[in-house]
């Protein structure tokens, strides 16, 4: 089910890694780091999010977007660091 979203701020929208060439790769939820790492095993060098507006961003600014958009649900771990399970 895609949720539509009415807000001129950027929202998370997906799980997003950065391989070791620069390059940024994302997969749609419900996947989650994991499923990236397992697709590029030993390439991974940061794990992030994809936002609504294209940017990649690292767990600490996901989690200010997310927190500013209110798509936290309950926190599974560290308070200012997002997780997928933090989301989906």
């Amino acid at each position: 089910m895609t949720t539509t979203r009415y807000t001129s701020e950027p929202f998370v929208v997906c799980a997003a890694v950065i391989l070791d060439t620069g390059e940024t790769v994302a997969m749609p939820r419900p996947n989650r780091h994991h499923n990236l790492i397992a697709l590029f095993p030993g390439r991974v060098k940061h794990q992030g999010f994809l936002l609504s507006d294209g940017s990649y961003a690292n767990r600490t600014i996901a989690y200010i977007a997310a927190k500013n958009t209110s798509q936290l649900g309950r926190l599974t771990k560290r308070e200012g660091i997002l997780f997928t399970e933090d989301l989906w």
